[in-house]
């Protein structure tokens, strides 16, 4: 093997390492906003996150971190990243089944708050419906008043009323 490829290959040696690096931080970044999103469930895998879980979701294999270029650096890297989280997650049967419990009874609230807002505005609406139409009836006689009253005027005569003048 000539100097020129053995340069080459290490040259994409540590091209691979950085890809190797570049998914875990994606991994890490993307599975941290999805326990937040959750309030500290780790939503897939039955909330547990481990380090083949990580792996997996890195999109390398368990065995990757264990080669030389992985063991001292990334690896513990994952390891320190995986306690960490690990720590913050909610965890356990109970502790789960409460905190699901509890996001299901808020959720049902606010769905019971909004349906019922929905129904008292659906009645408001009923209610200036019928408004509107007791108000077009008004309107209606008024007009016809107002058309037999111009009726009865226009029958008989009608006399200017002389204008009182104004004294000095």
């Amino acid at each position: 093997m000539t100097e020129r490829h053995g340069a080459g290959l290490i040259l994409h040696a540590k091209e691979r390492t950085e890809q190797v690096r570049d998914k875990v931080h994606k991994a890490m970044r993307s599975i941290e906003k999805e326990i937040e999103k959750n309030d500290g469930l780790y939503p897939y895998n039955g909330g547990r996150l481990s380090q083949a879980e990580f792996c997996r979701r890195a999109g390398i294999n368990q065995v990757t971190l264990l080669r030389r270029s992985h063991k001292k650096t990334t690896k513990v890297h994952v390891d320190a990243w995986l306690r960490d989280t690990n720590n913050k997650l909610l965890t356990g049967k109970k502790v789960v089944r409460k905190a699901v419990t509890k996001r299901v009874d808020e959720w049902r609230s606010r769905y019971e708050r909004v349906a019922t807002e929905f129904h008292l505005f659906k009645l408001q609406a009923i209610a200036k419906e019928e408004t509107i139409a007791q108000k077009d009836v008004r309107i209606r006689e008024l007009e016809e008043r107002l058309t037999h009253l111009q009726q009865e005027l226009s029958a008989g005569k009608v006399i200017r009323m002389p204008k009182k003048r104004k004294s000095k």
